[in-house]
């Protein structure tokens, strides 16, 4: 059970309502996810957020792809005894200076979102796709 409520999208000012409509539109799909309304509730918190998320997801040394593949890894990892290791394995596979902190800002700033949600014990709301 969630210990706050997370309003429902058509409650938020059209202001936020629009931000919200951004999100659809970069993540394809076509309703807000509680964790992005959780994150709207006090605007100017989530708007660090969404700069944040922005900025660490777009293309650069490494493709939005990849860095999708890495949020997806994020929250099943806190803490990896490995970690030296895999960034050698990363250097020597050829990874930029540039690519490794990509890397490292979408860890970290996918272990934070999921850090929020299990703190406010968000439920799922949408179903994976295949």
């Amino acid at each position: 059970m969630e210990i706050v409520r997370i309003p429902e999208a058509k409650e938020f000012s059209a202001e936020e309502q629009k931000v919200m409509e951004g999100m659809e539109d970069w993540y394809k799909i076509d309703f807000v996810p509680k964790m992005s309304r959780a994150m709207r509730v006090h605007k100017d918190f989530g708007k660090g957020y969404g700069r944040a998320t922005r900025h660490a997801m777009a293309d650069g040394a490494l493709s939005r792809k990849q860095k999708e593949g890495e949020a997806r890894r994020a929250p099943l990892i806190p803490l990896v005894d490995g970690a030296d290791f895999h960034l050698r394995e990363m250097r020597r596979l050829g990874a930029s200076e540039r690519a490794v902190i990509e890397a490292l800002e979408v860890t970290q700033l996918f272990n934070g979102f999921t850090k929020i949600a299990d703190t406010l014990r968000l439920t799922p709301d949408f179903t994976p796709r295949p």
